[in-house]
């Protein structure tokens, strides 16, 4: 054993020196490559510690990891002929797979950079877009082009969201984005509210005024025209009241204004009434009352059992004055109790009028009805008799579709009326099936002896 150790010993020794020497010039070169490729890794490496790096640096980290490993490969052969070479060479495979490890951790996250990128840009906008909205001169779009950026920038906190998870740097990042979005939405509400009231409030104050100006011109002698320019007053401000109706749950000063604004409407609006009341009443009941009387006499009449033309033609106009007054004042029963009762008491009349009307009338298209099925019903009945009742029965059908069937005064007769018609066109039908069956029965018997003669 011994022996055989000293035997390859003295081999070793006596083996010729350049064995283990390998070509200076090829280690120079390798360590120079080497060398190289590890600089080139290191600066490579310290552009992509910024955050975010770049795509284009995150690329050429990457190429310079490969770069290093083509270095080491390159080389491999020189690490067993030279100490100093394979040290650098160890120190460089620890650097490479240092490097390596992170270089992919950062390109791994590039989506993270891309998203802030991304998210940065926005926020410039955003910065951009708030500093013309608060400025002096702002504009309706300034605010616009503001919300508009803040939604943007909304939109992309929360589709990034998901990547806070990778990375609690950015997820801080995301949180300190949520907290200046909802300070920059904040003071863009108030100072949008701020200029909605500063535009409501005179608007109000015009409407209040002129509520004001056309309630004072009202007194005992005070004519139609005066109530309703107060009553369109008192609409207008209403009106603008709701308008601004959001506001008062935002703006504690407006809605105090408002508060008090409204309070004065009700009172504005009682008085207006009262007054109204007081000395409107006689008015509108002297402009329907001499119609009204008109249409009671001529109630007499229809009401007799067998009326005249002249006395229906006279109910039915001086129904058509009633409704047309009825339909011009009406609105004005809204505000007093004692008209809308004496507007009650006259459609009372009218429909009781309107009603006979109507059944005098469906009575006469159906006596016509009646008259013309007895010309039909006649043995031989000639065409025009067939014609009068067809136009008898379609006046009787168009009569029938004005009549309102709801009427418990007209049901019964709207029930006879609707019978009289379709047992009418049945019996028209059938009878001209006869009538025409007979002439052809004619016709052949008259044939029947001409042949024979």
């Amino acid at each position: 054993m011994n022996f055989t150790r000293a035997a390859v010993a003295l081999s070793l020794v006596l083996l010729p020196l350049d064995v283990f020497a390998a070509p200076a010039a090829g280690v120079a070169e390798a360590q120079k490559r080497l060398d190289t490729a590890r600089a080139n890794l290191t600066a490579a490496v310290q552009r992509i510690e910024k955050d975010p790096p770049s795509n284009p640096d995150l690329d050429a980290a990457h190429a310079a990891v490969e770069a290093l490993k083509v270095a080491i490969d390159a080389g491999a052969e020189a690490e067993a002929n030279d100490l100093d070479y394979a040290r650098a060479v160890l120190a460089a495979r620890k650097e490479l797979r240092t490097q390596r490890e992170y270089v992919d951790q950062r390109r791994s996250k590039v989506h993270v950079f891309d998203s802030r990128r991304v998210l940065d840009a926005a926020l410039a906008t955003l910065t951009e877009k708030a500093t013309r909205a608060e400025g002096k001169d702002a504009t309706a779009k300034d605010f616009d082009d503001d919300r508009a950026a803040l939604a943007a920038l909304r939109k992309l906190v929360d589709d990034a969201k998901p990547l806070g998870k990778e990375d609690p740097k950015f997820a801080a990042y995301l949180t300190e984005l949520t907290a200046t979005l909802a300070r920059r939405e904040k003071a863009l509400d108030d100072r949008t509210l701020a200029q909605l009231v500063a535009a409501q409030r005179p608007q109000l104050e015009e409407a209040r005024k002129a509520f004001s100006t056309a309630l004072a011109a009202l007194s005992p002698s005070a004519t139609d025209a005066q109530f309703k320019d107060a009553d369109t007053a008192a609409t207008a401000l209403g009106k603008k009241l709701e308008d601004g109706k959001a506001l008062e749950a935002k703006d504690a000063a407006y809605r105090g204004e408002a508060t008090k604004i409204r309070a004065e409407l009700v009172q504005g609006k009682k008085k207006s009434d009262d007054l109204w009341s007081a000395t409107g009443l006689a008015r509108l009941k002297a402009e329907i009352e001499p119609a009204r009387k008109d249409l009671a006499a001529a109630a007499k009449g229809v009401r007799a059992r067998k009326p005249t033309p002249d006395q229906l033609a006279e109910a039915r106009t001086a129904a058509i004055v009633v409704r047309k007054l009825i339909e011009k004042f009406e609105p004005e029963a809204a505000r007093s109790q004692a008209f809308a009762q004496y507007v009650t008491e006259v459609k009372g009349l009218l429909f009781e009028v309107e009603a006979e009307l109507h059944r005098r009338n469906l009575e006469a298209v159906s006596n016509d009805v009646n008259q013309a099925l007895k010309g039909i019903a006649k043995k031989d009945a000639p065409d025009e008799a067939f014609a009068e009742a067809n136009t008898a029965l379609g006046v009787l059908e168009k009569t029938l579709a004005t009549m309102d069937a709801k009427n418990p005064t007209l049901a019964p007769y709207i029930f006879d009326a609707n019978k009289l018609l379709r047992d009418g066109k049945a019996s028209a039908g059938q009878r001209r099936t006869e009538v025409d069956a007979d002439a052809q029965k004619k016709k052949l018997a008259e044939a029947s002896k001409d042949v024979n003669q």
